[in-house]
């Protein structure tokens, strides 16, 4: 009996570490500077120049091309799993490099991803249609993973920084004019959903 019990307890754990896991693989984590983010790197970019990074955020803009793919993206805060879960201090700008040419039917304005990604320099370029000068810290992607959202930003609102919320595909609620409660991460409020089908 004892040793069921003890098959059970090896099974059980070894499939709740494996569900809990980090989004970025641990070889590419293992590098990484714990406390590095791209407010630091803007701030003192030649003495991080080569370390790497876990990083990640909102991509804002992406750029292709014979060189790679280019994504302008905001940091967000990572929790332990590698997920953006809010804007970080500050909220920096910083721009991520790779070789290999990113889906951008995939990577597009409005999505969240995570990085492993190594420090390369410090651009000063215009930001956005103000032409004011930003200092960009440049990092070269080893690893990244896209998050599914139930957020899309750009589409159905004057203001294209405005997320639009799209309802899980598994709700049981037939009119859309019946306010409901949706759990995390999809909102903490009652919520009548916008109709995107249109």
């Amino acid at each position: 009996m004892l040793r069921y019990f003890t098959w059970i307890a090896l099974i059980g754990s070894t499939i709740f570490s494996t569900a809990c896991g980090h989004v970025i693989s641990k070889g590419a984590r293992l590098p990484a500077e714990e406390n590095l983010d791209a407010r630091t790197v803007q701030e003192q970019p030649n003495r991080h120049r080569g370390e790497t990074a876990v990083i990640g955020g909102l991509i804002k803009a992406v750029v292709m091309d014979e060189n790679g793919t280019t994504l302008e993206i905001v940091e967000y805060r990572l929790n332990r799993w590698g997920e953006p879960v809010n804007l970080a201090e500050g909220g920096t700008r910083f721009l991520a490099r790779s070789a290999e040419g990113l889906d951008t039917s995939e990577y597009h304005p409005g999505r969240l991803v995570t990085m492993a990604a190594r420090v390369e320099e410090l651009i000063v370029a215009p930001l956005g249609p103000s032409l004011q000068n930003y200092r960009y810290p440049v990092f070269a992607i080893e690893e990244i993973y896209l998050w599914d959202t139930p957020f899309v930003y750009g589409e159905k609102h004057p203001n294209v920084d405005v997320p639009i919320y799209i309802e899980p595909a598994d709700t049981l609620r037939t009119s859309p004019y019946d306010p409901g409660y949706y759990a995390y991460p999809y909102t903490p409020y009652w919520y009548r959903p916008l109709d995107v089908g249109n």
